[in-house]
C-alpha cells in the first residue's frame, strides 16, 4: 500500500483587469518629482496626489481590491477541485501587504461560505518565501490530520495588492538615493491551491494534479548568504545599465 501523501487537486489564479506598462515611469516620476528619475506605471488619482499613503489607507485598498482577487482566485480551486465547501477543513491564507487583525483569511472565509470552524492560519510578512511557506503550513496540517486517521481539505491562499505601496517605495528612492527594484518586479494578484490528505475521497473530487512528498525549511548558519547586488552592465561606459542580480551563496 501507498504512503500517504498530500496532494494538489486544484488551482485557481486571478489578475486585476488593468494592465500598466513601464511607459507609464515618465509621467508618474515627472508628476510627483522634479529632478529626479525612478520607476514605476499606473492609472489612478491615488499615485498622483500630494500626500503618501498611510499603512492604513494601503490596508483599506487592500480589502476593497485584493479580497475580492482572493475571492475569484479561491473559487477557481475550488471549483477545479469539484468538492463539497464544508469539507475543506483548512484555510492557509498568506500576504506582504495586509496587516489587519483579524487578517482577511477570516473575511476570504465567510464569502467563501466555508465552515465557521474552519481552521484557519495566516502568514504575514514572509516576503518571497510566503508561498511556499504557505504550501509548507497546509502540508504540516494535513499530515497531522492524516496521522489521526481525519479527512482533511486545505484552501491555500496568497493574496498581494503590492503597487499601492508605489508611491511610498519612490519617496524612499528620492529622500535616501537607495536603490529599491521593487516598484519594477512586483505587481497585483492572487492564486489558490485546494490540497487533499487522500482520506474519505468523495465522489466528484478530482484526482490528484501533483503529489507533495515533503517540504522543509532551513535556516542558514550566516547572514548575507540571499540578497541583492547591483551590478553595472553594458557594452561601453556610455551604454551601461544597473542590473539587479538576486545572489545565493551557499554555506559550506
Amino acid at each position: 500500500m501507498a504512503p500517504p501523501v498530500v496532494s494538489v487537486v486544484g488551482t485557481g489564479l486571478q489578475y486585476p483587469p488593468h494592465k500598466l506598462g513601464p511607459e507609464f515611469v515618465p509621467k508618474l516620476v515627472s508628476n510627483c518629482y522634479t529632478d529626479n528619475v525612478a520607476v514605476l506605471p499606473s492609472n489612478h488619482p491615488l499615485w498622483f496626489q500630494d500626500h503618501i499613503l498611510t499603512n492604513t489607507e494601503c490596508d483599506d485598498l487592500f480589502k476593497k481590491y485584493g479580497i475580492p482577487l482572493a475571492q475569484d482566485a479561491a473559487t477557481q480551486a475550488i471549483e477545479d477541485w469539484g468538492g463539497n465547501l464544508m469539507d475543506i477543513t483548512h484555510v492557509v491564507a498568506m500576504t506582504c501587504t495586509s496587516a489587519s487583525s483579524p487578517g482577511f483569511d477570516c473575511t476570504l472565509s465567510r464569502r467563501l461560505g466555508l465552515s465557521k470552524h474552519v481552521r484557519r492560519t495566516l502568514l504575514s510578512g514572509v516576503t518571497c518565501a510566503g508561498s511556499v511557506a504557505a504550501l509548507r503550513t497546509a502540508y504540516d496540517l494535513l499530515r497531522g490530520a492524516t496521522q489521526e486517521g481525519k479527512p482533511a481539505r486545505a484552501l491555500v491562499i496568497a493574496a498581494e495588492t503590492m503597487t499601492v505601496y508605489v508611491r511610498g517605495w519612490l519617496e524612499t528612492i528620492v529622500k535616501e538615493s537607495i536603490p529599491n527594484i521593487g516598484p519594477t518586479l512586483f505587481g497585483d494578484g492572487a492564486c489558490a491551491l485546494v490540497l487533499s490528505n487522500g482520506i474519505g475521497v468523495k465522489e466528484g473530487e478530482r484526482e490528484p494534479i501533483w503529489n507533495i512528498h515533503g517540504a522543509q525549511s532551513t535556516l542558514l548558519d550566516r547572514p548575507g548568504c540571499v540578497g541583492i547586488r547591483w551590478m553595472p552592465s553594458g557594452r561601453s561606459e556610455d551604454d551601461q545599465v544597473s542590473l539587479a542580480i538576486l545572489i545565493w551563496e551557499p554555506h559550506h
